[in-house]
């Protein structure tokens, strides 16, 4: 994804006035199965998998290190009984997949389809009028998705508005995600980059994995609490996150609004007076405000209101603790407001051009893929992952491995 197409502020716009759309096929693509997936991800992920009661419901969950810190954070999808899919951030994706093949890749079967598909994301007011313009499913209810076998093929397409408003991911084959694309800006949407999405984002108070938190921040300084099922046994990092809900944290992200025109930028410094206090993780200029943001860790003393100080080129600069979000992104009362949730980190990819000089999203795959998730779930990226036949049923790593060889002897 590119920085931008046609302007940052364009693209802020479109979407919060009509429709924009997004490639985050920089996320992890993942199928997890077994005969009893729910049990062994709510050993490991931090939200309890068992409210996912039926096929079709969603959730945001965290995949944490010992002392807490967030490894990834992503959508965890109930498919069937037997299978989920787990788009992971971009940021920690492989990293999860690791882990989680290495502790419990014995009681599950992980699947990689990170290379034969991609995610286009619909934001914006009229996202849902423009998926049924495309003859797709537009899920109602938040943190909820349907499957769409129209002439897209195996679509799925979950409500999930990380702007603030309305919004859709859309999974589905590279080629389908590409004649998608093609499609929708053909349709006059909006095609949006990285800096609509952290402009959005900030707006709407969502923190981004890889950038505002990561395995060096815990999920609790990152005001992730509300994605932790305390009740539970047993996940990773319980120990040190319940010592950390006990006694309380040195840091947690907030926001700032800078009360002048300077610039706010990430890294910058936090000063109480004197005192430095914190440090910005991730800043921009707010078109719907008309003035500077930030998300910050600080000391978790200051109250909405107070006034700080932050380090900027021209000098030090006032700027006031905010709670997020930040502006008002109204919504129809149709539709549930979300909680705030986080998106993946947008890795930048090569933006690759149609012969019709389009640029389009993310195709990895040199050849056509027309089969659907479970056919595509393949071993890669040097993880020892388990894999589907076209039939479905699961195969034997040893036997794979083996057929491997014979393929590749040929």
């Amino acid at each position: 994804m590119p920085a931008e197409f046609a302007g940052a502020v364009t693209e802020h716009e479109a979407v919060r006035e009509s429709v924009g759309v997004f490639d985050l096929s920089h996320k992890g693509k993942l199928v997890i199965s077994g005969s009893d997936p729910a049990h062994v991800l709510n050993r490991c992920l931090t939200n309890d998998v068992h409210h996912l009661t039926s096929p079709g419901k969603t959730q945001y969950t965290l995949a944490c290190d010992d002392d807490g810190g967030v490894i990834a954070d992503g959508m965890l999808y109930r498919f069937d009984r037997d299978s989920f899919m787990m788009f992971p951030s971009g940021a920690g994706w492989l990293d999860f997949a690791k882990r989680l093949d290495a502790e419990v890749g014995d009681e599950i079967t992980i699947g990689v389809i990170h290379d034969s598909h991609g995610i286009l994301s619909l934001q914006g007011p009229e996202a849902a009028v423009t998926l049924r313009r495309l003859g797709l499913a537009a899920p109602q209810e938040y943190m909820f998705f349907d499957i769409s076998q129209a002439e897209w093929g195996n679509s799925f397409i979950c409500r999930t508005d990380f702007a603030g408003q309305p919004g859709f991911d859309i999974i589905a084959t590279n080629p389908v995600i590409a004649a998608m694309w093609d499609e929708l800006l053909d349709a006059g949407v909006t095609p949006c980059g990285l800096r609509a999405r952290d402009s959005l984002r900030l707006e709407a108070g969502n923190a981004l994995h890889g950038t505002d938190f990561n395995e060096h921040v815990t999920a609790i300084e990152a005001r992730l609490a509300w994605a932790i099922g305390w009740n539970k046994r047993q996940f990773w990092g319980k120990e040190a996150l319940e010592a950390q809900r006990t006694t309380g944290t040195q840091r947690r992200i907030f926001g700032l609004t800078a009360t002048s025109p300077a610039t706010l930028e990430t890294g910058a410094t936090i000063y109480d007076g004197q005192q430095q206090v914190g440090t910005i993780t991730s800043a921009c200029h707010s078109p719907t405000l008309n003035k500077p943001i930030a998300l910050a860790l600080f000391e978790p003393i200051y109250q909405a209101g107070t006034e700080l100080q932050v380090d900027t080129t021209t000098g030090r600069v006032a700027a006031t603790v905010t709670k997020p979000p930040f502006g008002t992104t109204p919504q129809p009362a149709s539709l549930p407001r979300p909680r705030v949730m986080t998106a993946g980190r947008c890795l930048a990819t090569r933006a690759l051009r149609r012969p019709h000089h389009r640029y389009w999203p993310s195709a990895r795959c040199s050849r056509p893929v027309p089969l659907g998730l479970r056919d595509h779930a393949t071993a890669s990226h040097g993880v020892r992952l388990r894999t589907y036949s076209p039939g479905g049923t699961r195969t034997n790593p040893s036997a794979q491995a083996s057929s491997s060889r014979s393929r590749a002897s040929k």
